[in-house]
């Protein structure tokens, strides 16, 4: 596999990590003065995507391990395709939902069960793939991976604890 290809697949688990965190935070970004980002997604932007990228140099995955991933991830896309779709067509009625002019209540509560349902779909498929690609981490790298996924849970706690930080002046 060519390096380029190799980024491209850990863009793409970055993007599902990325991804899933959004979800895990919600809440939409609002803009501070100057146009800085403000808000959950600016952790995301600022402090989680950086951290994942670094995260991800640092492990000094092998080029086999790199493959075996490669291959569960290629073997299982079809199912991870279509819970990501899901996720993605079940909040996008969401959203439409609660931009609209009238608030539908029933509606709305109806939508947001159908993105729970399709968050469980996509919880059933990352469990199934984390069975079988922390196997092909070594033990050290096992206890990285869980040290770093505390590290990150800490991190959206704290921005969750502190709320909002009040915007700076322009």
């Amino acid at each position: 596999m060519t390096k380029s290809k190799r980024r491209a697949c850990w863009a793409g688990v970055a993007v599902v990590v990325a991804a899933g965190t959004l979800l895990t935070v919600g809440a939409a970004q609002a803009q501070g003065p100057g146009g800085r980002p403000h808000g959950p997604l600016a952790l995301v932007a600022s402090v989680v995507l950086p951290k994942v990228r670094a995260f991800h140099q640092d492990m000094a995955v092998t080029p086999e391990q790199r493959e075996k991933i490669r291959a569960i991830i290629v073997s299982h896309w079809p199912e991870i395709k279509k819970a990501l779709e899901g996720v993605k067509a079940a909040g996008r009625k969401l959203e439409a939902l609660t931009r609209a002019p009238q608030t539908d209540e029933a509606a709305i509560r109806a939508a947001s069960a159908a993105v729970g349902e399709a968050l469980a779909e996509g919880a059933l498929v990352r469990a199934k793939l984390v069975k079988l690609i922390l196997p092909v981490f070594s033990a050290e790298q096992q206890t990285r991976i869980d040290s770093f996924r505390g590290e990150i849970q800490g991190l959206v706690d704290q921005a969750l604890e502190h709320g909002p930080r009040p915007l700076a002046a322009p």
